[in-house]
């Protein structure tokens, strides 16, 4: 079941879903569509999940965005799954070409690190010239200069942040042209955790914390989120069902006198 939906509406139930709930037939899988005029309408997105809690949305801005849709309610949808690896991270940029030069589409991503292929809260993915358009919060000159006394990190992170937020503004994840997540580690409970939800900056800020090097982020519940014990996040990327799944890690090798002579 479709349920159609122009994002900068009022949100609001439908029949349908309600009249399901009450008969005894067997509930049908159902799923948001948002319609935009040309650009995501900010926020519309955390709207309509509030009205209709646990569904799973897509956006729509033209008729292009139509067969990644057909796509992902067909179990058809292709998943871009990319490891943590700090600046090694830029090698991911050829992966995107390469993959966009095959013509494989990219219906969705995950990541435990804010990666190159991601600025300003839009899928880079999508648009020429991705090479130009790292964020420079991946560059440690730039984002990795506020040291401070290295009781709990080398630096104090604020910088980071700064340049996070200045980068994704007031975006949600939920506002992301395609479907997104990244990964982070909750200190309280030992455990890793998926972000598909709230604001970009503040879940990759936890993300790419470093330890030792960058400290802990913390929510207003007091639990400290630091860099995933999930670096490739495949199994967070399949529990979505949406099809197929390409992963991506970077392995570093080591070679010989010889070797790295020649």
């Amino acid at each position: 079941m479709l349920l159609l939906a122009r994002a900068d509406a009022t949100a609001g139930r439908w029949e349908a879903l309600a009249s399901q709930r009450e008969s005894s037939m067997a509930p049908q899988r159902a799923e948001l569509v948002l319609l935009h005029e040309g650009s995501i309408t900010r926020g519309g997105a955390a709207r309509w999940l509030a009205v209709q809690p646990g569904i799973q949305h897509h956006h729509v801005t033209s008729t292009e965005d139509i067969p990644r849709v057909a796509r992902m309610l067909t179990g058809r949808g292709v998943g871009l799954v990319l490891s943590g690896g700090g600046a090694r991270g830029f090698a991911h940029i050829g992966v995107v070409k390469a993959l966009r030069e095959a013509g494989v589409p990219i219906d969705l991503v995950g990541a435990p690190v804010w990666e190159a292929s991601w600025r300003r809260g839009c899928s880079m993915l999508e648009r020429p010239g991705i090479e130009g358009a790292v964020p420079r919060c991946v560059c440690p000159g730039q984002a990795l200069r506020d040291y401070t006394l290295p009781f709990v990190s080398l630096v104090s992170g604020r910088k980071v942040s700064r340049l996070l937020r200045k980068d994704c503004g007031d975006i949600h994840i939920e506002d992301l042209p395609l479907t997104f997540f990244c990964v982070s580690s909750n200190l309280t409970t030992g455990h890793s955790m998926v972000h598909r939800r709230g604001l970009l900056w503040l879940w990759l800020r936890a993300s790419v914390a470093i330890p030792g090097v960058l400290p802990p982020s913390y929510t207003r519940v007091r639990c400290s989120w630091t860099r995933t014990m999930n670096n490739l996040p495949v199994d967070a990327m399949r529990e979505l069902g949406r099809g197929p799944v390409i992963a991506w890690t970077l392995v570093r090798t080591r070679r010989s006198r010889r070797q790295r002579r020649d």
